[in-house]
C-alpha cells in the first residue's frame, strides 16, 4: 500500500498526458463531447471524394476518440485500416508518427504492453524535432514502468526530461520529475523518490499550480513514510488534506485520510488512527464503491488486528483481498496477504498463518509466470518488428527502382510541360505555405482558447448533473431553458401533472402555466434574479383538466441560464430553502467595469452588437419588446444603478471568457480584459463568493 496509491495516480496521469491531441483535429469540432466529435469524424470519412491527407488525419483522431471513450473494438478496426496504409507508405512522416503513438496508446489501454512498446519504439525511430521526441520518450517510460522494466523506464524518462528542460516548459518538466520519482518508488529506492518528488513540488509551488502541488506532496509523504520519517510525512499530508478540504475534493480527502491512518498506526497512536479512519469511512460511504475502498479495508483490518479483534480483522482483510484480486492489483494483494499473516501470527493461529503463506506463494508464482509471458511476448514483438522492417526496406528498394523508371519516362515529356509544371509547383507551395502558417497560428492560440472555453464551462452548472440530482428527489421539479421550453421534468413532476416525460419534453411553458397567471409571467420576464420565489394559486393546463397549485421558482447559472420550478400542492406550507449571498458596492462596480469592457471588446472585434453576443454565447436572454430585439438582462449589468442586488457574477465571468476565446483581440485589449477578469476572481476568492 505504501507505493500503490502514488503509482496508480502517476500511471493514470501518464495515460492522460499520452492521449492529448497531436494531430490537426480536422473533425473534432466539440472538445466537450467525445460522442459529438466521433459523429463528426464519421461524417467526414463518409465523403467518398475526401482527400487522402484529410482522411488519414480524421482516422487518427477517430482512433484517439474511440480509445478515450473505451470503444476498443471500433478503435482496433480503424487501427488495422491505418496500419494497411502505413504498410503502403501512404502516410506522411508526421502522420506516421501520430498514428504509431495512437496505436501504442490503444494497445496500452487494453493491457497489451508488449505490442504497445513496439509501436512506441517505431514512433521513436521516425520522431522529428524535440517536441515529438519528448512525447514518445514519455510514452516509452510509461509502458516500461507498467512492464516492470524499471531501468528502461528511467532511461526513457531521463531522455524526455532533458528535452523538456531545454524547451523551458516547467509544468511538463515537473510531470517528468514525478514520473521518475514513481519509478524509484516502485524500485524501493525511497531517498531517490523523495528527491525527485520534491523537485516536482518546488516547480509547482513556483508556478502556483496548487492542485498539482497537493498531489505531489502526497507522493513526497509516501517516500518519507517508507523511510520511517513519520512526523514529516504527517506534516506534508496535513497540508494536502487542508487543500482538498478547501477544494471539496472528497476522493482526494479519502486517499489522504487512509494514508494518515496508516502512519498513525505505525507511530503506535491508535486513537489518532481511529479518528481518521472514521472520517474516511464516512466519505467512502458517501462516494460509494471507489478505487480507495480496497485500501481502506486494508488499513481498517490492520487497525482491528491491533485492537485485538482477530475475527473481524480476518474477515475484513479477506474481503479486501478478494476485491484486490478482482481489481488486478498484485502489490495490494501481497499487502493483504502480509496483513493476514501478521494478524494470524499475533494471535498464534499458526495453521491459519501457514495457509496464508501458501496462498501468497501460489499468487507470487502466478505473477512470476505472467511477468515471464509478458517478457517473452516483448521479445517476440521486437523480433517480428525487425523482420517487418527488413520487409519494408526491400519494398522501399522496389519502390525506388519503379520511381527511377517512371522518372526516365517523365523526362521525355519535360520540354512540353515545363512551364505548366513550374506554375503548378509554385501554386502548391503557396497553398502549403498558407496551410502551415494557419496551422502554426492555430497551434499557438489553441491552448489559450481551450483555457477560456473550459472556464466558460466551469463557471456554469451542468444540465446533466442537475438532471441527475433532481431525478432522485421526491419533490416535483421541472427545468426550463432561457427560451421558456421544458428541457427536463423528474418522475415526481410527471406524476403530479399526470403527464408523461415525452409530453413535457420541449413543451412551451405557457402551454402548461397559462398567461392568466400574471404574477408568475411578470416576474419571469422581468430578468430579475429569482431565488426560491413562491407563487400561490397558480392554474395549470394539463391533459386531465385544470389544476391549482403553488410554484417555487429559481434561476440557476449554467451553460445556458435555466429556470428551476418546484410544483407543490395548493395547501403545501413548507418553507423554501433560505440562502444568503454577500452584496458589496466594490464588487458590483468591478462586475459593471468588466461587463462594459467585455461588450466594447466584442463590438470592436466583431463589428456586431451585444444582441449578437447574447445570441451566439447563449449566456443571456434575448427578448422581443415592441417588435425589437432587446437584451434586458445583459443591459442591467452595464450600469451600477441598474445592476441587480444579487448579480449573476458567473454569467459576467463566462461572457468575458467567451469573448477572449472567440474574438480576435489586440494584444493590449486582451491583456486588459484578462486583468479585469483576474481582479474580479481575486475579489471573489477574498470574499469566499466562489
Amino acid at each position: 500500500m505504501r507505493r500503490y496509491l502514488v503509482i496508480g495516480l502517476t500511471l493514470l496521469a501518464n495515460i492522460s498526458t499520452a492521449t492529448e491531441a497531436d494531430t490537426d483535429e480536422v473533425c473534432v469540432n466539440d472538445h466537450r463531447s467525445v460522442t459529438k466529435s466521433i459523429e463528426t469524424c464519421r461524417r467526414v470519412l463518409a465523403d467518398k471524394n475526401l482527400p487522402l491527407d484529410t482522411e488519414v488525419n480524421a482516422s487518427i483522431n477517430l482512433i484517439a476518440l474511440y480509445t478515450r471513450n473505451g470503444d476498443f473494438e471500433l478503435a482496433n478496426q480503424m487501427d488495422a485500416r491505418l496500419n494497411n496504409q502505413l504498410d503502403k507508405e501512404l502516410l506522411t512522416p508526421e502522420q506516421a508518427f501520430n498514428y504509431l503513438r495512437r496505436s501504442g496508446i490503444l494497445a496500452y489501454r487494453q493491457g497489451e504492453y508488449a505490442q504497445s512498446l513496439g509501436r512506441f519504439q517505431a514512433a521513436e525511430r521516425i520522431a522529428e524535432g524535440e517536441p515529438q521526441q519528448a512525447r514518445v520518450f514519455n510514452d516509452l517510460g510509461t509502458v516500461n514502468m507498467a512492464m516492470g522494466q524499471f531501468s528502461d523506464a528511467l532511461s526513457a524518462f531521463q531522455s524526455s526530461l532533458k528535452i523538456k528542460q531545454s524547451l523551458n516548459n516547467p509544468i511538463s518538466t515537473a510531470v517528468t520529475f514525478n514520473n521518475i520519482g514513481t519509478v524509484y518508488l516502485k524500485m524501493s529506492e525511497w531517498s531517490e523518490a523523495e528527491l525527485y518528488f520534491k523537485k516536482a513540488a518546488d516547480i509547482y509551488r513556483d508556478n502556483d499550480a496548487s492542485s498539482r502541488l497537493s498531489h505531489t506532496n502526497e507522493n513526497v509523504a509516501k517516500a518519507l513514510f517508507n523511510q520511517s520519517k513519520y512526523l514529516q510525512a504527517i506534516d506534508v499530508l496535513e497540508d494536502s488534506l487542508s487543500y482538498h478540504r478547501e477544494s471539496q475534493d472528497r476522493t482526494a480527502m479519502l486517499r489522504v485520510l487512509i494514508h494518515l491512518s496508516e502512519i498513525y498506526l505505525a507511530l503506535g497512536d491508535p486513537e489518532s488512527a481511529e479518528g481518521h479512519l472514521k472520517l474516511a469511512s464516512v466519505i467512502d460511504t458517501e462516494l460509494g464503491q471507489n478505487a480507495q475502498s480496497i485500501l481502506l479495508k486494508l488499513v481498517m483490518g490492520k487497525f482491528l488486528s491491533k485492537q485485538g479483534e482477530f475475527q473481524q480483522a480476518d474477515a475484513l482483510l479477506n474481503a479486501g483481498l478478494a476485491a484486490a484480486k478482482t481489481a488486478s492489483a498484485p502489490e495490494t494483494v501481497n499487502e493483504f496477504y502480509d496483513a493476514l499473516i501478521a494478524n494470524a501470527e499475533v494471535y498464534h493461529r499458526w495453521q491459519t498463518s501457514a495457509g496464508y503463506l501458501k496462498s501468497k506463494a501460489q499468487f507470487a508464482s502466478s505473477q512470476f509466470q505472467q511477468t515471464y509471458d509478458e517478457a517473452l511476448a516483448r521479445v517476440r514483438t521486437e523480433f517480428e518488428y525487425e523482420q517487418q522492417q527488413q520487409a519494408y526496406e526491400i519494398l522501399a528498394q522496389k519502390h525506388q527502382i519503379k520511381a527511377l523508371e517512371a522518372n526516365d519516362r517523365k523526362h521525355q515529356l519535360i520540354w512540353l510541360t515545363a512551364f505548366s509544371s513550374l506554375a503548378l509547383i509554385l501554386l502548391m507551395l503557396m497553398i502549403r505555405y498558407q496551410q502551415l502558417k494557419r496551422r502554426t497560428e492555430k497551434q499557438e492560440l489553441n491552448s489559450q482558447v481551450e483555457l477560456h472555453r473550459s472556464q466558460v464551462n466551469a463557471l456554469g452548472v451542468s444540465l446533466d448533473s442537475l438532471q441527475t440530482a433532481m431525478s432522485t428527489l421526491h419533490q416535483a421539479m421541472l427545468v426550463a431553458d432561457n427560451h421558456d421550453r421544458v428541457i427536463f421534468a423528474n418522475q415526481s413532476c410527471c406524476a403530479m401533472l399526470e403527464m408523461s416525460s415525452e409530453q413535457l419534453d420541449s413543451l412551451e411553458l405557457n402551454n402548461l402555466i397559462t398567461t392568466e397567471n400574471e404574477s408568475f409571467w411578470l416576474s419571469l420576464s422581468s430578468d430579475s434574479e429569482l431565488d426560491e420565489l413562491r407563487f400561490h394559486d397558480i392554474r395549470l393546463n394539463t391533459p386531465v383538466g385544470e389544476k391549482l397549485c403553488q410554484l417555487e421558482v429559481s434561476h440557476v447559472d449554467g451553460t445556458g441560464s435555466v429556470t428551476v420550478i418546484r410544483f407543490m400542492q395548493a395547501n403545501d406550507d413548507s418553507l423554501p430553502h433560505a440562502t444568503a449571498l454577500l452584496s458589496e458596492t466594490e464588487f458590483h462596480q468591478l462586475l459593471v467595469d468588466l461587463m462594459v469592457y467585455t461588450v466594447e471588446s466584442w463590438e470592436q472585434s466583431t463589428q456586431q452588437s451585444r444582441i449578437e453576443l447574447a445570441e451566439q454565447s447563449g449566456i443571456w436572454r434575448v427578448s422581443i419588446d415592441e417588435g425589437r430585439l432587446r437584451t434586458r438582462s445583459l443591459d442591467r449589468y452595464l450600469s451600477i444603478r441598474s445592476l441587480p442586488k444579487k448579480p449573476r457574477w458567473r454569467e459576467v465571468l463566462r461572457t468575458g471568457h467567451y469573448v477572449l476565446a472567440e474574438c480576435e483581440l489586440t494584444k493590449e485589449r486582451r491583456e486588459e480584459l484578462d486583468a479585469k477578469l483576474e481582479r474580479v476572481n481575486q475579489h471573489l476568492h477574498a470574499r469566499a463568493l466562489l
